[in-house]
């Protein structure tokens, strides 16, 4: 593997990646964490919710496209211009997603909080920018298995990274305002508008020859049958995600929604990072003679990561444990909160490891989609766990939706493998 990272750039490239994509991701949770401690407690826990709430669509929604892509690519039998275009249509998807956020956020907005709910405008304004945030790590992706140069696209990932950080400035010198903060948003989503735009216009040209009026119709038709899952999904996981705010606010642990939402950042940031470097490694393997030799190479990859894994979480366990052992409670650090969220990332990453493998080996579009179901699951999952840690009644919830999780990607090893074994028959 090391042999390969050394060959043409890999190396350079997979840097590259995780420069960027750490910078965006990272300025997100920074953002996120101080966004919310400046407001009040009410603003907060509706943002908090927000957030949620539209990271865990956009898992669902991703899930569906992943799901249409493998189809129209088995069918077509061109899984490079189909990832190529989908990811394309990704950007448009999820763009028209934030424009109806923002077209059903205007009632709260103008009748007020009183007349048009709590959750409405927090939730228009964090679904935007969650969903422009996830476009443009499509578009990052979809550039990257076009086999396009994306130093631009870096550039411009590093640019609003830089915007946000200014909107942690903000936050940490207690001068944000409402009034600022359309400006500052104005900032961040200029250098996203423009980088999609490149994406789209590249990746459109280079499929020209090959996704036809009918090919464009079916994939079209492909996603707006799914679309009604995703709602659907959607408003049972906002049901689920009012559950924690209502535990906290009976037991009185209102600092518990700031670790609640930057729990969900957090974790959406250790899964980013592994899509980056996954984005990068996927089209450069594209040199190898057969598919068989992709599945072994990456198959190694993945064996290596779990090693990292499963070496780092009893690391960060031990030592999360000892800061909190030898510090009373009283001057327990918040840097707390981080060891036991990124111990929890990486136990779900390292569960779901294995289960991902199948999944490439298998290349079935049902049980694709269902994985990624199921790391919504788990970064919900995590947050609770995060919750759990900090006593009192919050434990048993968390303890019972962690058992749920579980059960439920035990459930799915079965079927991974009963697929495997029904087409082995054949």
């Amino acid at each position: 593997m090391l042999r390969f990272l050394r060959s043409d750039g890999m190396a350079s490239d997979f840097a590259k990646a995780l420069l960027g994509n750490v910078a965006n991701s990272g300025s997100v949770f920074l953002a996120t964490i101080l966004l919310v401690r400046t407001f009040t407690q009410q603003e907060f826990a509706s943002i908090g919710v927000a957030l949620a709430y539209a990271f865990v669509l956009a898992k669902i929604l991703d899930a569906g496209i992943s799901f249409t892509a493998l189809r129209f690519s088995a069918r077509n039998g061109a899984v490079g211009e189909g990832i190529a275009y989908l990811g394309a249509m990704h950007l448009v998807i999820v763009g028209a997603a934030a424009v109806a956020t923002i077209l059903a956020g205007l009632p709260g907005q103008l009748l007020g909080r009183a007349l048009g709910g709590d959750l409405v405008p927090g939730m228009a304004l964090a679904t935007v920018a969650t969903a422009w945030a996830i476009a443009f790590h499509s578009a990052v992706r979809s550039q990257l298995q076009a086999g396009r140069s994306y130093n631009r696209l870096l550039f411009f990932q590093l640019l609003a990274a830089g915007v946000r950080l200014l909107l942690v400035a903000a936050c940490w010198g207690k001068v944000l305002s409402l009034a600022v903060l359309p400006a500052l948003l104005a900032l961040y989503f200029y250098p996203i508008v423009v980088a999609s735009l490149l994406v789209w216009r590249e990746v459109t040209e280079s499929c020209r020859g090959f996704m036809t009026l009918d090919r464009k119709s079916a994939l079209l038709r492909g996603m707006f049958a799914y679309a009604p899952w995703v709602w659907i999904g959607g408003t049972l996981f906002v049901a689920t995600l009012r559950v924690p705010i209502f535990a906290l606010e009976q037991w009185g642990q209102g600092d518990g929604v700031a670790v609640f939402a930057a729990a969900l950042s957090f974790v959406s940031l250790i899964a980013l990072a592994n899509d980056a470097a996954r984005a990068v490694i996927i089209p450069r393997t594209s040199g190898f003679t057969t598919h068989a030799d992709f599945e072994s190479y990456f198959e190694k990859l993945r064996a290596v990561w779990l090693k990292a894994v499963c070496i780092l979480v009893p690391i960060l366990l031990a030592s999360g444990g000892l800061v909190a052992a030898l510090l009373p409670p009283a001057y327990l650090p918040d840097s707390i909160y981080v060891f036991y969220a990124l111990a929890s990332a990486m136990l779900v990453t390292s569960l779901l490891g294995a289960v991902t493998n199948l999944i490439h080996v298998l290349g079935r579009p049902q049980v694709e989609a269902a994985v990624n179901l199921s790391r919504a699951l788990s970064c919900l999952a995590g947050s609770y766990f995060l919750l759990g840690c900090s006593g009192g009644g919050i434990v048993s919830l968390a303890v019972f939706c962690g058992t749920v999780v579980a059960l439920f990607e035990v459930l799915l090893v079965f079927v991974v493998r009963r697929g495997i074994r029904s087409d082995y028959r054949v």
